[in-house]
């Protein structure tokens, strides 16, 4: 059950960084400082980048949408954990 909960809380991290460099790569809420600098001025000014802004945008929701996800099957298996250890506990005295 551990191993399931770290990964699930890991997978929350990785996703919330991801959908926070896409963000700053898409223009999603501004520029916060995640992405280099260099990258979001390239990607913002010339309008060749324009895929990848548009990419990254979709890229930042998506990623963002998954972090959500993962936090909840994060709080379920948390909640799954707490559940067993009272269920034990119960038995036991």
């Amino acid at each position: 059950m551990k191993k399931y909960i770290i990964g699930s809380l890991s997978f929350f991290l990785f996703f919330t960084y991801l959908g926070m460099f896409f963000g700053d790569l898409g223009g999603v809420g501004g520029y916060d400082g995640v992405a280099p600098k260099w990258l979001y001025e390239k990607v913002m000014l010339d309008p060749s980048y324009e895929f990848i802004f548009k990419i990254s945008a979709i890229g930042s929701i998506s990623s963002l949408a998954l972090a959500l996800i993962s936090l909840v099957v994060f709080g379920v298996l948390i909640a799954c954990a707490i559940y067993k250890g009272l269920v034990r506990r119960v038995k036991n005295s």
